[in-house]
């Protein structure tokens, strides 16, 4: 990147790595992330804020002078934060991929929280975003990036993105 970048969108489906990403160009750039699950989601990670609430912690954000905002969301709720960004990362992995980390997550916490039953459904609905990504939020996400004509870079696997990463050190 050859100019001063303060702000940056992460785009990328279920499992895509957007936040270990974000984690990352973050720790180089001393700039703060969040996540769109944190305007959409209560500390809970069940219950959800009001759209109202949701709307004002995004735009709150997203005037900050340096931010990295991830996530898979789509809808005009993201435009205040999508428009002002200087630079936009879409993550398109492999599906497999996808699918095989949606998995290894489900097992690596029913592992860990072995006493506590896991929910089938909500990784089946993981699985089911996983997989749909290429035929619908990519397909937005790449628009938007082409109607508001950002600055963007696509990654595919994991060789571009440590690439990406070392060129930004």
């Amino acid at each position: 990147m050859k100019k001063k970048i303060n702000r940056i969108y992460i785009f990328g489906g279920t499992a895509s790595g957007k936040t270990t990403l974000a984690e990352k160009i973050s720790k180089i750039t001393k700039i703060p992330f969040y996540t769109t699950d944190e305007f959409v989601y209560k500390k809970d990670w069940i219950n959800k804020y009001s759209d109202k609430q949701r709307d004002f912690m995004l735009k709150k954000t997203a005037n900050k002078k340096k931010w990295i905002i991830e996530g898979v969301h789509r809808g005009d709720w993201i435009f205040p934060a999508f428009k002002k960004a200087d630079f936009v990362i879409i993550l398109d992995l492999p599906r497999r991929i996808l699918l095989k980390r949606v998995i290894s997550r489900y097992l690596k916490r029913k592992i860990k929280n072995a006493e506590k039953k896991e929910n089938w459904k909500d990784t089946f609905l993981l699985l089911k975003y996983a997989y749909i990504y290429k035929k619908d939020n990519l397909i937005f996400h790449k628009q938007f990036v082409h109607d508001y004509k950002k600055d963007c870079i696509i990654l595919k696997n994991k060789n571009q993105i440590n690439n990406f990463l070392s060129n930004l050190k």
